[in-house]
């Protein structure tokens, strides 16, 4: 219970405002918009812990800004495609989907994505910063079909 405790505190003295975590970030501000609500988000995989605060969007699934503790996680993406990008750290990233497999280093503002169904496989040494993006299937089904 003290990680948890001490990992949300961190959270929520670095960033206690959306516009806190804007200035911290201002090369990518424009996808921090929205504000927090009091909603804290608590991830435990095997003793490891990630905390995070969703960034009120007004999206089906708003984004997520949080703390990776050290150590290993696998994320299943469900019918989200998932977009991971480092705000501040090194995170050690692989997919895992039916048809292949890709490994990245991500640092700052380094970025994978996920597609629905996938494993998102996380390693980290130290504590990360991350975002979370999510969109529904039904965006990239229709992306996709669209042809230049």
């Amino acid at each position: 219970m003290g990680q948890r405790r001490e990992l949300t505190a961190r959270l929520n003295q670095m960033f206690p405002t959306a516009t806190a975590l804007r200035e911290r970030f201002p090369q990518i501000q424009h996808l921090l918009q929205g504000e927090f609500n009091d909603k804290i988000n608590i991830y435990e995989q095997r003793g490891n812990l990630v905390v995070s605060r969703p960034l009120i969007q007004g999206l089906p699934k708003d984004p997520t800004v949080g703390i990776i503790s050290p150590g290993e996680y696998i994320f299943n993406t469900g019918d989200y495609t998932e977009e991971m990008l480092v705000l501040d750290g090194l995170l050690t990233a692989s997919i895992d989907t039916t048809t292949r497999a890709k490994t990245s280093v991500l640092r700052k503002y380094g970025g994978i994505l996920a597609p629905r169904g996938s494993a998102l496989h996380l390693s980290a040494n130290a504590p990360v910063i991350y975002l979370c993006r999510y969109a529904p299937t039904f965006l990239y089904a229709v992306a996709s079909s669209v042809k230049p």
